[in-house]
């Protein structure tokens, strides 16, 4: 990345709503990832409406939907398809 305005491209990602977009285009909906992480179904419902999630907690949050997870967010940070999901 060459200049500050490459990050520019980050300033409306929404971690929630790209995390209910993955489950979506995998046929799962929140209970399914809500029993995969061990966490109340209303905790991860409030965790994915918040503006502004920590790296960690939306990497941890993610992980049960590998590798989707992974080569969508390659997208998301490299803007160019992977084929990581075959």
């Amino acid at each position: 990345m060459n200049s500050n305005t490459d990050f520019n491209r980050f300033s409306k990602f929404h971690a929630g709503h790209f995390l209910r977009q993955l489950l979506q285009e995998e046929g799962h909906d929140m209970s399914w990832l809500a029993n995969r992480l061990s966490v109340p179904y209303e905790l991860l419902n409030c965790i994915l409406e918040q503006p502004n999630m920590d790296a960690e907690l939306f990497v941890r949050l993610g992980k049960p939907m590998n590798p989707l997870f992974l080569q969508r967010m390659h997208e998301v940070v490299f803007g160019e398809q992977t084929d990581v999901v075959n």
